[in-house]
């Protein structure tokens, strides 16, 4: 009778372990933007297919520019932040992720021949070097304390790697179809391919604390940057965190513009990450749900968490949220 009874409740087990195996299967992940963010994330934490970003970069690069647009159908390139956050974002998607992992190399390439002639703080450095976005894409990388308004300029295009802005062969790219957008401390003089000064002025209230006020970009690079200088950071990263409100980042932008940024999540992400602080739960939820069917990153979603705003991405969100998930926390 006992071994009857022993056979009954093994077999009883059985019947309900392979109920509950046959309740988890998971099958493709897909296009998440119309479900509620506000689900709670269970299990392995969602990500981007890597392969369809990569494939998504890969259609913005044109092979004569040897740069990535902006978006698809842009007619212009932005070597700074665009290009500079691409080039780092690829040599994070390693083979065969990515359908071309040359194209990484060639921007990097095109890069360094592209010459900021007139930067005060440093002059005559390349494309991969930026006064604002470095401490993202480059190890240990400081930039100045107080964030500073952009100066949007035309870069000088060199024979190699190695020309100096003086050199007979530089010229300046035609048709104003190549810029960046660099923040100087000390401004940027006229140059060969400017005729007039750029002055930059401080950012009033970015370290603004409370919701709907601030700006969390510059939160965001500031903390990085003071890690960097080995100062505290830790006040800002509260300023930061506490703008997630459960649907995006709402800073003085959001409010104003009515509209989440994509590309600020990520960089919360990525202060999470580099401080070792817990990262808000739906916030991996909410970057994957950003992914268009092309693979590219909406830029940005409305106040009530949907993707409605902009379906088509661009490389800008994109390498930022490659980044904030690929990109090992040591390089940074």
């Amino acid at each position: 009778m006992q071994q009857a009874l022993r056979f009954s409740l093994m077999g009883l087990l059985l019947v309900v372990a392979a109920a509950g195996c046959t309740g988890t299967s998971i099958g493709p992940v897909p296009d998440l933007a119309g479900e509620d963010p506000g689900e709670a994330e269970l299990g392995a934490a969602p990500e981007p297919s890597w392969p369809r970003a990569a494939t998504y970069l890969d259609s913005l690069f044109d092979p004569q520019q040897s740069l990535c647009r902006e978006y698809p159908g842009a007619t212009t390139f932005l070597i700074t932040p665009d290009n500079v956050l691409v080039a780092s974002a690829l040599s994070y998607l390693a083979s065969p992720a990515s359908p071309d992992p040359m194209h990484g190399a060639a921007i990097t390439t095109r890069l360094q021949s592209l010459k900021a002639c007139g930067c005060a703080d440093e002059p005559g450095h390349d494309g991969l070097i930026n006064h604002h976005i470095d401490p993202v894409v480059k190890k240990g990388a400081m930039v100045p304390l107080q964030p500073r308004s952009a100066c949007m300029r035309t870069p000088r295009l060199v024979p190699t790697a190695a020309s100096s802005c003086g050199d007979p062969g530089a010229q300046c790219p035609a048709g104003g179809v190549l810029s960046q957008a660099d923040h100087p401390e000390f401004g940027w003089f006229a140059d060969a391919c400017q005729a007039t000064a750029c002055n930059t002025a401080s950012v009033a209230g970015w370290d603004a604390e409370g919701v709907g006020v601030g700006a969390a970009d510059l939160l965001a690079l500031q903390i990085l940057n003071r890690k960097n200088r080995g100062m505290d950071p830790m006040r800002l990263w509260q300023y930061l965190v506490s703008k997630w409100d459960g649907q995006g980042v709402r800073d003085r932008a959001a409010v104003t513009e009515g509209k989440y940024s994509t590309a600020k999540l990520a960089l919360l992400k990525i202060c999470a990450r580099v401080l070792g602080q817990p990262l808000p739960s739906g916030v991996d939820r909410k970057l994957t749900a950003a992914q268009n069917p092309q693979g590219g990153i909406r830029s940005s979603y409305d106040l009530s968490g949907k993707f409605t705003l902009d379906q088509l991405g661009n490389a800008e969100s994109t390498a930022y949220t490659i980044l904030a998930f690929r990109k090992p926390t040591p390089d940074f």
